[in-house]
């Protein structure tokens, strides 16, 4: 009975991504969601799960999950539509984590992670990014409007942590601000060029 069995199934599906079993991990997770004991569709290879941020995040599986306090606090909000909302103070560490979504991917396939941000009360250079390691990122800029963003890059593996974090730039101070982030998607590139 899965029902009755689904906080193992979880958990489950926590280890196996742990351990990086991208597909074993997918089948539980799609198997919930299929029984409609994870509020989302099965999940396809390449694609965010919850990127329009209007189910309340899990914390778990494939959904987004919180790094340890002190970077930001961050709050799902519907002011201007359903989003994510972080508050950047002035104390965080020079570099930390906000939420990371463990993501499941083709290795060599190239993709674009498209999302629209906007920023208050916070200059150039942000120091807030999405990233997937290894110095590979995307910085977003100041934009007191709501602004597209597009990043491509290519998978090296079948699974990768994508994580928005903050970095200070070198020379920049800590600044206070706000950040909103919604409708983000993961998608095939079928025409990559990179920047």
């Amino acid at each position: 009975d899965w029902s009755s069995d689904v906080c193992s199934s979880d958990l489950y599906v926590d280890h196996a991504l742990g351990a990086g079993q991208f597909d074993g991990a997918s089948a539980v997770w799609n198997e919930l969601c299929l029984r409609r004991l994870e509020p989302y569709a099965s999940l396809v290879r390449g694609t965010v799960v919850n990127g329009d941020f209007s189910h309340p995040i899990l914390d778990r599986g494939f959904d987004w999950r919180a790094a340890p306090p002190g970077c930001a606090l961050a709050v799902q909000t519907n002011t201007d539509g359903a989003a994510l909302e972080l508050f950047l103070s002035g104390k965080r560490p020079e570099s930390c984590e906000v939420y990371y979504q463990l993501v499941r991917l083709a290795a060599g396939e190239h993709y674009v992670l498209r999302f629209q941000y906007r920023t208050r009360e916070l200059a150039d250079p942000t120091g807030l990014r999405w990233s997937l390691g290894a110095g590979r990122d995307y910085e977003f800029r100041a934009s007191p409007e709501w602004s597209d963003g597009e990043w491509r890059w290519q998978a090296i593996e079948a699974g990768a942590r994508l994580t928005l974090a903050y970095r200070r730039s070198s020379g920049s101070t800590r600044l206070e601000g706000i950040v909103l982030v919604r409708h983000v998607r993961l998608e095939t590139d079928e025409t990559p060029r990179f920047s």
